[in-house]
């Protein structure tokens, strides 16, 4: 004789459904030629703007960085900056000014989402009803000299 059925396997939980996605990390040029004094968050780094991003979008506590303002622009320009942390509304702690910009990390954009640049300087503006000048008139010449006068004889002698 056969061995009686089994008795049916309680049904199984479905599986749990996969977390949400999170919103991608990008970073937007704030300062092109200031930084906030912020805590830095651990070592400096030099190397590509690129790379910084990346260092800061994998660490939670990382407002944003400060980067060479040479390269603030551009994703693939070489320079250094340091992490930021606490720096939210930019701190307390004043700027530092002309060497580095300033990155801010954000969330809803697709990385990489290069910064634009900054916009060009505005023409100088035309000079009004400019002229040149005429060339400067040269002024009569004065009349010839009288002759010299003619010397005079010498007195008789005595």
């Amino acid at each position: 004789p056969s061995p009686p059925p089994s008795p049916p396997s309680p049904p199984s939980a479905p599986p749990a459904p996969p977390p949400p996605p999170s919103a991608p990390t990008c970073f937007y040029v704030k300062y092109h030629n200031k930084w906030p004094h912020c805590d830095n968050l651990g070592d400096c780094y030099w190397g590509t703007n690129a790379g910084a991003q990346a260092l800061c979008a994998a660490k939670a506590a990382c407002d944003g960085f400060s980067w060479s303002a040479e390269s603030v622009y551009d994703a693939g320009g070489r320079g250094w900056g340091c992490l930021k942390q606490n720096c939210k509304n930019d701190g307390a702690n004043g700027y530092g000014y002309n060497s580095h910009g300033y990155l801010e990390k954000t969330a809803g954009c697709l990385p990489p989402q290069p910064s634009p640049q900054p916009p060009p300087p505005p023409p100088f503006p035309p000079i009004p009803d400019f002229k040149p000048r005429p060339p400067p008139t040269t002024p009569p010449s004065p009349p010839p000299l009288p002759p010299p006068p003619s010397p005079s004889p010498p007195p008789p002698s005595p």
